[in-house]
């Protein structure tokens, strides 16, 4: 305990003489302090006392940043902080050792005074009744020492203290007995009686009527007339020696829902026991001196409309969703047409031919082999066609071709509308050249699609070869087991 008290007094000491330390500069570091700054100012000052007391240089002074900003550059400032950035860091360090010491010291003293005090137990206080609890004790016998673990159970009541008990927990347990019931002045279903309480207090229930009620807390039904009946139950309360006897009054009434219930299905009876021999059942108007009024079951037309909305969304969303998979095929089919596309015009260009008589016979081209079965239908070559007939039309010839890359919706097509429209337009040399090139280029990307098409196919196909596998396995499995 002395140890305790002169770590904690030191640290007292230390943190009053401390907390104003270089405290400015730590006003500036603002909220890269965690910790309260007269604790920080004191993590500062403990820092420096340590650095003095271990010859050192005074912590976070005369920090200088290397040229070049490197980690390996200077072996005590790796990560390159300013003096401000390593007083920061120094202060929060140091400023949290001060409070986990300050912390160990406190509890170290209140230990240590606990231990100074006269530990020797003669009596241990009994809980509540109906609790216990758990001692650690360490017995000293014959000079040798035992830890034990002593269950010292709650404190017995009195004889007029049982009493009162019993009371409590008779109208502590009526509000569960009485289960789905409002009140005892309101009883129309079984009671839910029990036998014993938490407590230990066993219960035993006797029906002063048991034609109405039974022990067990069933009502009969056909004893209960409609202004009701009081019944006394006998309620017995036993906890060790001592037993208690109370008379609870029930108020029993008929239960409403189920005599109407029954009321209805006796009167069907009745109905249909009149003139077994006639053609119809004729259904009462009354019954118990209420109108009733029968109504045929029919399916209700909610669930319908609800299914019929949903599906109205299920197929707006597989339409766009069809709509969008649609469209993904289109532009890669449109990606696998256009190296053909360029090649074409590339040789019918390179040959002699105009622009405009290249696009005709490429396209006279694709028709030909489509009424012969080569080909199938293109998106690249049908959109080429529509152009040849805006052509054909007279619709100026760049914008006919800047049209063409636009409705294609490919930056490719869009960059080859915009050639052969410049080209048209300014009469610029050198398009077959580029056109070569958009070829190459063309075939090379045709390469990688078809590169990336053959992986695709191979992921496909690893579920359906994990199917066959796990069918193999259990062919193979099965009949061993069952050989065994």
């Amino acid at each position: 305990m002395i140890i305790g008290i002169l770590l904690l007094a030191a640290l007292i000491v230390l943190y009053i003489k401390g907390r104003n330390y270089e405290k400015e500069a730590l006003v500036k570091a603002g909220k890269k302090i965690k910790l309260p700054r007269s604790v920080g100012s004191a993590g500062l000052f403990l820092a420096e006392l340590a650095a003095k007391l271990l010859g050192k240089n005074k912590a976070g002074k005369n920090i200088k940043r290397p040229k070049k900003k490197t980690e390996d550059s200077e072996e005590g400032n790796p990560l390159l902080l300013t003096q401000e950035e390593r007083m920061n860091e120094t202060a929060n360090l140091y400023g949290t050792v001060l409070i986990v010491l300050f912390a160990g010291a406190a509890a170290a003293s209140v230990l240590g005074f606990c231990a100074m005090r006269d530990r020797t137990v003669r009596e241990i206080a009994r809980p509540e009744f109906g609790t216990e609890k758990q001692v650690e004790l360490i017995a000293s016998h014959d000079g040798k020492e035992e830890t034990l673990s002593v269950t010292v159970s709650g404190k017995l009541l009195e004889k007029g203290e049982i009493s009162l008990f019993l009371d409590r927990v008779f109208e502590r347990e009526k509000s569960t007995w009485l289960g789905r019931n409002p009140s005892d002045q309101e009883v129309r279903t079984r009671l839910s009686l029990t036998e014993e309480s938490t407590e230990g207090v066993r219960f035993s229930f006797e029906s002063a009527d048991p034609e109405a009620l039974s022990n067990r807390g069933s009502i009969l039904e056909d004893t209960i007339p409609e202004q009701g009946i009081t019944v006394v139950m006998r309620v017995t309360l036993s906890f060790r020696a001592s037993v208690k006897s109370y008379d609870w009054e029930l108020r029993l009434l008929p239960d409403t829902e189920k005599t109407a219930f029954s009321a209805l299905e006796k009167a069907l009876e009745d109905a249909n026991a009149i003139d077994p021999e006639s053609d119809s059942v004729t259904l009462p108007r009354e019954v118990g001196g209420l109108p009733v009024t029968f109504l045929r079951s029919v399916t209700s037309p909610y669930p319908v409309l609800l299914l019929t909305i949903i599906a109205s969304v299920l197929i707006l969303v597989l339409r766009k969703e069809k709509r969008k998979n649609a469209m993904k095929k289109r532009s890669e089919a449109l990606d696998l047409s256009y190296a053909a596309v360029v090649s074409k015009l590339s040789t019918l260009i390179g040959a002699g031919s105009s622009i405009r008589e290249a696009w005709y016979r490429t396209v006279a081209e694709y028709r030909k082999a489509r009424e012969l079965g080569l080909m199938e239908h293109e998106y690249a070559y049908e959109e080429m066609a529509r152009t040849a007939n805006e052509l054909r039309s007279g619709v100026a010839e760049p914008k006919a071709y800047i049209d063409y890359g636009i409705r294609c919706r490919n930056l490719r097509y869009r960059k080859l509308g915009n050639l052969l429209a410049e080209n048209v337009r300014q009469g610029i040399s050198g398009l077959e050249a580029k056109l070569r090139e958009e070829t190459e280029s063309a075939m090379e990307e045709r390469k990688n699609i078809a590169l990336r098409k053959g992986e695709e196919a191979g992921t496909k196909l690893l579920m359906p070869m994990m199917l066959m596998l796990g069918i193999v396995i259990v062919t193979l499995v099965v009949p061993a087991f069952m050989a065994l």
